[in-house]
């Protein structure tokens, strides 16, 4: 999937940039889906921490979890 620990790096970013908006504390999740979301989040830090040249092009970045968002 990647090429290079910069490209997972990137990817892994842009993750966390779009799970932002689900950490609004009034935004419309239930706090069981806002629990998943700070464990993706948590997860998505951390997982580059052992990845190496050799190892990235089988690395993958965390699952994001299935969020339902309430309808207003």
């Amino acid at each position: 999937m990647f090429t290079t620990i910069q490209e997972a790096k990137a990817a892994r970013n842009q993750a966390l940039v779009d799970s932002d908006r689900y950490m609004i504390a009034d935004f419309a999740i239930s706090e069981a889906d806002k629990l998943a979301v700070q464990i993706y989040r948590r997860n998505l830090r951390f997982c580059l921490d052992d990845l190496t040249d050799e190892s990235v092009v089988t690395f993958s970045l965390p699952a994001a979890p299935k969020i339902s968002i309430y309808k207003l």
